[in-house]
């Protein structure tokens, strides 16, 4: 850098005396900036009168952005629609099927003179608190005695059984997890229709049958589904698949650890079933 300029062009102090003070200038106000907050409304002034030319000149972009994301969602939201449309007609088929079997099961009672199966209610619920410890694991739900919750309702999600209705408040209930170490659930095997009972262990994601004996033919992929032969819990709700067997020569029993169905950690919508009680049940057939 040159220290002074040719004797014909000298104006003002030299540059080497400039810098200095500049920086000095520029060391005190960053000082007082940081230290003493002397340029906290200058800043602000500043943001506030270049705030509008600065979204001016990034409105286009923002505009765009906006536009490519609207034109996604809507591309996605079509292809949902369409998919749950066809969901939709699969399941009106379904239902049109089980009215029919329900139908057919209903007249082969009467001809054996055996009574009508138990009917079953269910209301929709949301989890709102999770209480976990080492030996416990309870689920809060939002829905309570004013909304018909009662102890025994079983609770379930599109998956399968996640737990039972232990404690009722006035617009709030209390759930324990079918891992809990309290649970116990009547199941049946689906590919050879052997019952058991399942018990939860009080570690997360595992579930034990026990008092099974050793020559029962278990496999490891087995679908267990909830008998319903307590009258607690509606039969045919998936609980669980058996993903490891452990034979011991010491012992009767096995140890079959079973994987629950039911999002119990991911869940967040679920649905409360309990009995049809006699008076709903008289509502449906007048209506």
């Amino acid at each position: 850098m040159q220290g002074s300029a040719p004797p014909l062009f000298r104006q003002g102090l030299p540059a080497t005396l400039r810098f200095v003070a500049f920086a000095i200038a520029a060391v005190t106000l960053s000082w007082a900036d940081t230290r003493l907050q002397w340029l906290v409304g200058l800043r602000a002034g500043v943001v506030a009168v270049l705030a509008p030319a600065e979204q001016a000149m990034g409105s286009p972009l923002g505009l765009w952005k906006d536009w490519v994301l609207d034109v996604g969602q809507a591309e996605s939201l079509r292809r949902e629609n369409v998919r749950l449309q066809t969901l939709l007609a699969s399941m009106a088929l379904v239902t049109q099927r089980d009215a029919e079997l329900d139908q057919e099961n209903q007249s082969l009672r009467a001809l054996m003179q055996i009574g009508p199966r138990k009917g079953w209610t269910s209301r929709a619920a949301q989890i709102v608190s999770e209480r976990r410890d080492p030996y416990v694991r309870r689920l809060g739900i939002d829905k309570g005695q004013q909304q018909g919750i009662v102890p025994g309702h079983a609770v379930m999600d599109a998956q399968g059984l996640i737990g039972q209705v232990t404690r009722v408040y006035p617009r709030s209930a209390e759930v324990t997890a079918m891992t809990d170490p309290s649970m116990a659930v009547p199941v049946v095997n689906q590919r050879n229709g052997q019952r058991a009972v399942l018990f939860g262990s009080g570690m997360s994601g595992v579930m034990e049958l026990r008092f099974t004996a050793s020559s029962a033919e278990m496999q490891i992929g087995d679908l267990l589904f909830t008998s319903g032969i307590d009258g607690v819990f509606p039969p045919g709700v998936m609980t669980g698949v058996i993903h490891q067997i452990e034979r011991n020569p010491g012992s009767p029993f096995p140890r079959v650890l079973v994987k629950p169905a039911g999002g119990i950690d991911t869940a967040r919508v679920v649905l409360i079933v309990g009995p049809e009680s006699s008076d709903s049940a008289r509502a449906e057939v007048r209506q």
